[in-house]
């Protein structure tokens, strides 16, 4: 019999009887409909980051779960995808909820957001920076630190409508612009 890893209300995530992979099932009408994904829990944060779910939030928080779960070492590399992944997510969420749809507001300029730039942004400001300034091992360990506090500590107790501190969203709204600026320059 497989074990219930993690569920919600439309995905189950279970152990498979061999390997260390974990089998996702979509659960429609409540019977259980397919086989979405069979994955190694080590390779969700690569996935989360891939952008290749930027269509389904229920599952990728579901697989961000089952990968904290079951990953008891993660390398600095996996810890950074999936707080990268987490910190545009929950911006992105937060902007959409504040403007209604993937925009974010800077200084009375709206530029719309991107993942996948937002994602690189995050990567060369932030990740190489610090890699490039304190060497790989504690560049990486600062730029999950980093990436860390960026997160409203009550998120992460469950409390609702907790998503990124202030100086966390100032400084993606801040990223956002400087790479919308970027690319004008690039284009001009």
């Amino acid at each position: 019999m497989k074990k219930i890893t993690s569920q919600t209300g439309r995905f189950i995530a279970s152990e498979r009887r061999w390997g260390g992979d974990v089998e996702i099932v979509e659960v429609v009408n409540g019977e259980q409909a397919r086989r979405y994904k069979s994955i190694e829990p080590k390779e969700i944060p690569g996935l989360l980051c891939s952008g290749e779910l930027l269509d389904e939030l229920e599952l990728s928080f579901l697989l961000l779960n089952v990968w904290q779960e079951k990953v008891k070492t993660p390398t600095i590399g996996e810890g950074l995808l999936s707080l990268r992944w987490l910190v545009l997510t929950l911006f992105i969420i937060q902007q959409v909820e504040e403007h209604g749809k993937p925009v974010s507001v800077v200084e009375g300029q709206t530029f719309p957001i991107n993942y996948y730039d937002l994602s690189n942004g995050v990567d060369f400001f932030l990740t190489a920076q610090a890699v490039e300034e304190r060497g790989a091992l504690f560049g990486g360990v600062h730029a999950a630190g980093w990436l860390s506090c960026m997160i409203e500590p009550g998120y992460f107790a469950g409390e609702p409508g907790k998503y990124l501190t202030e100086a966390g969203a100032e400084t993606m709204c801040g990223m956002v612009k400087q790479l919308h600026l970027m690319q004008e320059e690039q284009d001009a």
